[in-house]
């Protein structure tokens, strides 16, 4: 064995550690709580020792501890008579909050309440009990992560504040918040038929909305009475048992006959009147990753005067989306916008975000999100008459700043901030009008939505990242004490923006600036000090794609220590796909995974590789025919011509790679990792598959609008991975957890493929690992990686151990 190679799992291994929750990198965003309607912010500063709580007057330009710690500590051990540590406060969870007048910190510290006012006082609070809910079913989708988010419902009141509805075994109630009397609202609610839920459960308020003047309830009821019911074996049963147990859980498969779908519904709350809306049935979309529900995605909204519910019907396979109208007095709908597409039409850019548009509900106005000009801009309707009031980005003329720019709309709109009702001005995030840089690169601006003039805010050869509510990432990140819900990088009142700008390359730094894009105070610069002396940074590259016209872009991460006179295996790394890039801009967590896919290259790389990533045609952010590119073949998410062709002019940049040693691994879910090692095995010479996606065996809900495979006519011309196991002739490991939603016969199709064949290849089973990337999968895939593509023998058993461990076991207490 190669005795330099412990040293480099050794290393590998301490860059994963830096995974949260025991992050290395500290500070690479700050997440802005805003104290009420006030100038005012609190966050968490992560130290070397612990963390400090920082209260932030963003009028006064003041940065300062929110309290004296060590008062709070001395109060706290004296009324728990435990040893409690000033610099690293054993506060729990997310809950903590700050109010100013008077000024009270509220908190859990062992498993207790408490408020800690200005005075010093400390007091402990009384626990008040969550709100009685059904009893939660077993897991929609066997031992997946989703369902650990699951938090207990809390009761939705009417905007007077005189009721409250909430759900109890699948049905919608009512509570009268004066006398605590209850009282059901529906009754027919069963397990496959519930009121004011999302598929998965995990939100912690019930799916639907009062109307302004608090009679009427519009809410849906989620159908799955004639889904197909899918098996999970578990042959390793999680009770300790000697025998397989089955669950079984519905959902339906891409082309499906049935697949889950929304029924509207109209409760009138005086009358006790429960109306099935006259409208078909909505099919169930994915309207965010994690999951979210039907209003918190705000597909449904009313009108100011509540005479009106409007929402937004995505048709099966999105070729159509429909805004529209129900009177509330007839139960008649009528459409009032209308979007087509050959190929599909999309409210957001990723699966990562909200659907993009936003009601004005004081004008019955609304801003709609849309690629009809084959970029992604915004545009101002009029709800009353339906009609288009104006294009507010995208033209000519309304770029006056003197900066270069393609000056045809070509550029889009990232993300909508915020909505000023006095100026008539949105807070959004741009990218590619500026063609000197790189166009995933965001900026910060604001603009008339009359008028169409735009002000550049925050920009530069950097992106900038604006954590809001919309940031749904954020919710798997609740070990690290993130709460999507209370955090927002701009203000109440739209003055004051919190922004991260970094690259790959460079260290993130946080500032806070105002609505004129004057910058106010620096707030955090990531500290990078515990970062291993070896850290090599990775080099943002910008290439041509197969057809030697089309920019596109990737990262490389170098060896460390690497010479340019030695030769070292090259390693892609795949983790994209139709419906999401997942390529860095910034650096650590300010990536589209938090860091994850980040610090997993940097670990290859400290292994001994050139680890590339590049992301071709047929992904998101860009324009709509670049993420349109070969629609309906899947293979081509991210075509993997383009990043072959990367490589080959990568390697005329970096004579130390070897492109005799060429392998491919990415995470699960990235759609054509497959494709690579099977059917291009003269390119790529080893590759590591964490699962086979494949469409025919893939919830409908995750994607069907992406490559049309609500047909399934589609489904039966495409190409699989299977269809080219003729052509194999290289070394290939194929993992597949058993307990995955996506269900493991994609991977097994392959293997029983390349068995007729007659090729060799090896193949990992996980019977009990609900989870990507375990430490022991990511062990394998590295064991592997080095020995194909490295010819060494790799450490025997090495006990790898990252930091992604503590996040994994958090889900698991949670499950």
């Amino acid at each position: 064995m190669d005795q330099n190679i412990s040293t480099r799992y050794e290393r590998a291994q301490t860059i994963l550690k830096g995974m949260m929750p025991g992050r290395t990198v500290l500070n690479d965003a700050v997440f802005s709580h805003w104290i009420e309607d006030s100038t005012c912010f609190w966050y968490r500063r992560e130290t070397q020792t612990g963390k400090e709580f920082r209260l932030v007057d963003a009028k006064a330009g003041i940065n300062e501890l929110a309290f004296d710690h060590q008062v709070l500590a001395n109060a706290l051990a004296e009324a728990t008579g435990q040893n409690v540590n000033y610099r690293n406060l054993p506060i729990e969870g997310k809950d903590a909050g700050i109010t100013l007048s008077p000024k009270i910190f509220t908190f859990t510290a062992f498993s207790k309440k408490w408020r800690f006012d200005d005075s010093g006082t400390l007091a402990q609070q009384s626990i008040e009990l969550p709100e009685e809910t059904e009893d939660v079913d077993d897991p929609v989708f066997a031992g997946d992560a989703v369902n650990a988010i699951r938090t207990s419902k809390q009761p939705l009141h009417s905007p007077d504040g005189r009721q409250a509805i909430f759900t109890r075994n699948h049905n919608l109630w009512i509570r009268n918040t004066t006398t605590g009397e209850e009282n059901e609202l529906t009754i027919d609610g069963t397990k496959e038929y519930r009121y004011a839920v999302d598929l998965f459960e995990a939100e912690c308020v019930p799916q639907a909305i009062w109307s302004p003047d608090s009679r009427y309830v519009f809410t849906t009821c989620l159908d799955t009475q004639n889904v197909r019911s899918t098996s999970f074996p578990a042959y390793v049963p999680i009770d300790g048992g000697t025998h397989q147990m089955v669950s079984s859980s519905k959902f339906a498969f891409a082309g499906d006959d049935n697949i889950e779908c929304y029924r509207l519904v109209l409760i009138d709350i005086e009358k006790r009147t429960v109306r099935a809306i006259n409208y078909p049935p909505l099919p169930f979309i994915t309207y965010g990753d994690p999951p979210i529900g039907f209003f918190s995605a705000n597909l449904g909204w009313w009108s100011s005067d509540s005479q009106r519910a409007f929402f937004v019907d995505v048709a099966r396979g999105a070729k159509a989306v429909r805004v529209m109208a129900l009177d509330v007095d007839t139960g008649e709908t009528h459409s009032i916008i209308e979007e087509t597409s050959e190929t599909f039409v999309k409210l957001k850019h990723s699966i990562y975000d909200k659907p993009m548009f936003r009601l004005l509900p004081d004008t019955d106005e609304l801003i709609w999100f849309s690629e009809r000009s084959g970029w992604g801009h915004l545009y101002l309707y009029d709800l009353k008459t339906g009609e288009l009031k104006n294009s507010i980005t995208g033209s000519e003329s309304k770029n006056k700043e003197g900066r270069p720019s393609t000056n045809k709309g070509e550029w889009l709109v990232r993300d909508i901030l915020h909505y000023s009702a006095d100026q008539r001005e949105l807070l959004i995030q741009t990218a590619a009008r500026d063609i000197n840089i790189n166009p995933y690169y965001r900026d910060i601006c604001k603009i008339n939505i009359d008028t169409g003039e735009i002000t550049t805010l925050a920009s530069g050869n950097a992106d900038y990242s604006v954590y809001t509510p919309s940031t749904l990432i954020l919710m798997e990140f609740e070990p690290l004490g993130v709460d999507r819900f209370h955090i927002n990088g701009v203000s109440p009142d739209g003055k004051y923006i919190v922004a991260t700008h970094s690259r790959v390359d460079t260290v993130p730094v946080s500032i806070l600036i105002d609505r004129d894009g004057r910058e106010i105070l620096e707030l955090e610069t990531a500290d990078v000090s515990a970062l291993p002396d070896y850290w090599q940074w990775p080099e943002p590259v910008k290439l041509k794609s197969a057809d030697s016209t089309t920019d596109i872009y990737g990262v490389v991460f170098h060896p460390i220590g690497y010479s340019p006179d030695k030769h070292y295996p090259v390693l892609e790394y795949c983790s994209a796909g139709r419906m999401i890039s997942t390529l860095p801009q910034g650096s650590f967590f300010n990536t589209p995974q938090g860091g994850i896919d980040y610090l997993l290259m940097a670990a290859l790389a400290a292994l001994g590789f050139v680890v590339i990533q590049i992301e071709g045609r047929g992904l998101p952010l860009r324009n709509k025919a670049f993420q349109d590119h070969h629609y309906g073949d899947f293979a081509y998410a991210s075509d993997y011509q383009d990043r072959m062709s990367g490589i080959r002019q990568l390697a005329k940049l970096y004579p130390h790679m070897n492109l005799e040693h060429i392998g491919i691994t990415g995470i699960e879910g990235a759609p054509n990792t497959a494709y690579g090692p099977i059917k291009h095995s003269e390119f790529y010479k080893v590759g590591v598959v964490h699962h086979v996606y494949d469409p025919r065996f893939t919830p409908a809900l995750l994607g069907e609008m992406y490559d049309g495979t609500e047909d399934p006519r589609r489904i039966s011309n495409m190409t699989f991975p299977e269809d080219f196991a003729d052509s194999f002739n290289g070394k290939l490991l194929l993992i597949c957890r058993m307990l995955s939603f996506s269900t493991p016969a994609g991977p097994f199709r392959l293997a029983e493929a390349l068995q007729k064949a007659n090729k060799n290849f090896d193949m990992l089973c996980l019977p009990s690992s609900p989870y990507p990337f375990s430490t022991y999968n990511l062990r394998c895939e590295w064991d592997y990686l080095v020995k194909h593509l490295q010819g060494v023998e790799p450490p025997k058993d090495f006990p790898l151990t990252t930091g992604r461990d503590l996040l994994t076991a958090y889900f698991e207490s949670k499950s």
